[in-house]
């Protein structure tokens, strides 16, 4: 797409963590249907490979948790400071802003007092925390591309210009066959397989390594293959090493998180997008939240929200089991593996599953943001 030559009307690209470069990649790709445009801006390997001219890397700036938060402050003002030389320097006509509001609000702001239209795609959590969001989004942005079905109503409600687009992952290639995953992962017949995804960002994976490969040191006991799943460049080399001292399958390059929760008979997972994924194919979860204490404190105090997984807030009720914090230990996720490996509850769990997933749309999503990009222009 970036041709290396600036252009007028070009497209700026702010994605601030892994699942939203993915997400804007598509979008990018499918601006092709418009002709070319030049696209910059913040994000990842998905946008660098789209062909956009990345002004910093988020592999530099992703964190979680006000803790960490801190520790990256410096590489985003860095990024900040670059990102507005360029936005002066070539003018684009529309920007698309991914997920990461703490970043992107602000960012709308400048962007809004200069004349450039800006669409939000992955609206602020308004129906989870800090409500008064809606109206900033009213003020700085011209359209919001959401992605869950409950979220329309709340933003139209507030006078916000949103669409519901669908979920990113639908775009997402599905899962290889589940006999050819077993075999790239040397799986004997018959052998239960549990997927540990300890998500995208390092400090999560750090987190969550513990737990999570003591429970898998548990189910090999048992006989029960474990295969500990982290982002690409989440995990640091002696968290891979604790995994294997474990006795847990590192994924392989040949398969990918999608195939692996295709292949698996019960999935242990991360906050976040990869709940959808797995809702997508089936694969039968608990979810797992743990944060710096400090960042809890504040979460507990300024939210109110039943639940922490995607798949719960879609359905509106606990499908897929949560633990959270201190109760994120081996011997929980151990114990939540071995009871979704029970038919009768994966049965119900899938089930489940399937009306979420039924009611995401169909695939498409990146073409109805690029249509959306069009539109401002």
């Amino acid at each position: 797409m970036y041709t290396g030559e600036t252009s007028a009307g070009g497209v700026l690209v702010v994605a601030g963590e892994p699942s939203g470069d993915r997400a804007a990649a598509r979008v990018v790709e499918a601006l092709d249907l418009f002709g070319e445009r030049e696209v910059f801006g913040i994000g990842g390997d998905h946008l660098a490979a789209a062909g956009v001219h990345l002004v910093a890397h988020i592999g530099d700036l992703t964190a979680l948790g006000i803790a960490e938060s801190v520790g990256r402050f410096g590489a985003w003002c860095s990024a900040w400071a670059r990102l507005r030389e360029h936005i002066d320097r070539r003018r684009p006509a529309v920007a698309l802003l991914v997920d990461a509001p703490d970043v992107n609000l602000p960012l709308a702001r400048v962007l809004s007092d200069k004349k450039i239209r800006v669409v939000q795609y992955v609206g602020p959590q308004v129906w989870a925390w800090r409500r008064g969001r809606l109206r900033l989004l009213k003020e700085r942005t011209d359209h919001v591309a959401l992605v869950l079905p409950f979220e329309e109503d709340i933003y139209r409600r507030a006078g916000v210009k949103a669409t519901c687009v669908g979920h990113p992952v639908l775009d997402e290639e599905p899962s290889a066959p589940r006999s050819t995953v077993r075999k790239r992962l040397h799986l004997a017949k018959g052998t239960p397989l549990v997927a540990l995804l300890p998500g995208s960002r390092t400090s999560e994976v750090e987190s969550l390594c513990g737990p999570m490969t003591e429970a898998g040191l548990r189910l090999v006991r048992e006989g029960i293959c474990s295969v500990f799943a982290p982002a690409p460049r989440a995990a640091s080399p002696q968290a891979i090493t604790a995994a294997r001292s474990a006795g847990c399958v590192v994924l392989p390059c040949d398969v990918t998180v999608r195939d692996l929760l295709g292949a698996c008979d019960a999935a242990i997972v991360a906050s976040g997008t990869v709940t959808i994924e797995a809702a997508l194919e089936g694969a039968p979860m608990a979810v797992v939240y743990k944060i710096d204490r400090v960042s809890w404190a504040v979460a507990q105090f300024a939210m109110d929200i039943p639940y922490i997984g995607l798949p719960n807030w879609i359905a509106g009720r606990a499908i897929v089991p949560e633990l959270l914090q201190d109760r994120v230990t081996g011997q929980s996720i151990f114990d939540a593996a071995r009871n979704l490996l029970q038919p009768d509850v994966a049965k119900s769990q899938r089930a489940e599953l399937k009306k979420v997933t039924d009611s995401l749309g169909p695939p498409g999503v990146g073409k109805r943001v690029a249509a959306i990009l069009e539109e401002c222009l």
